[in-house]
C-alpha cells in the first residue's frame, strides 16, 4: 500500500523556511519555488494520517519510505521507532499500526551545505546564518533532501 497525497511540512523558527508547508506529492525539498525551502538544512518534521482497512493477522507490516536525505527518525500513533540513516530506509511497524486512522510523523534531518549554498547567493538581510564559511576544495553543492518516497507499507506473511 502506497501512502500517496499530501504531506504537511513543519519547519524550526529561524530557519529561512516558512513554519510550515503542504505538498501535493513527495520530493526533494530542493525543488520548491521558495528559496527557504529550496535552501532549508536541519530537521523538517512531516506528517500525515492514513488509514488501514484491514488486520494483518500474523503478517509483519513494514514503512518503507523511498528516498530519504539524509536521516529519517520515524513515529508512528505517537510511538518513536526508530532513526533510520541508510538505505534501506525500512523499518517494522507492526506493533504501532492499527486499524482505522494511523498519524505518521517523519523528522528528516539534512547536512548544512543546502543552507551554505543558498546563503552564498542570498542577498545581504536574507541569510540564515551569521557567517559563510568557504569549503576547502571546492564550492557547496545543493543536494537532495527531504523525505522524496515513496512511501509504502509492506507485509510479510508469517506461516
Amino acid at each position: 500500500m502506497r501512502i500517496d497525497g499530501t504531506w504537511k511540512i513543519n519547519f524550526p523558527e529561524q530557519s529561512g523556511a516558512p513554519v510550515a508547508i503542504v505538498l501535493d506529492s513527495l520530493s526533494s525539498l530542493t525543488n520548491h519555488k521558495d528559496e527557504g525551502v529550496k535552501y532549508f538544512s536541519g530537521m523538517a518534521t512531516y506528517s500525515k494520517s492514513f488509514e488501514v482497512k484491514r488486520e494483518f493477522g500474523k503478517s509483519k507490516v513494514f514503512l518503507e519510505l523511498g528516498r530519504v536525505g539524509d536521516i529519517a527518525e520515524v513515529i508512528l500513533n505517537g510511538k518513536k521507532l526508530d532513526l533510520l540513516w541508510k538505505a534501506p530506509f525500512r523499518i517494522e511497524i507492526t506493533n504501532a499500526l492499527k486499524k482505522g486512522k494511523n498519524r505518521l510523523e517523519i523528522k528528516v534531518t539534512n547536512e548544512w551545505t543546502n543552507r551554505l549554498a543558498g546563503d552564498k547567493e542570498a542577498p545581504t538581510g536574507k541569510k540564515v546564518l551569521p557567517i559563510y564559511i568557504n569549503p576547502f576544495g571546492g564550492q557547496y553543492q545543493v543536494t537532495d533532501s527531504g523525505l522524496m518516497g515513496p512511501v509504502k507499507l509492506l507485509t510479510i506473511t508469517n506461516e
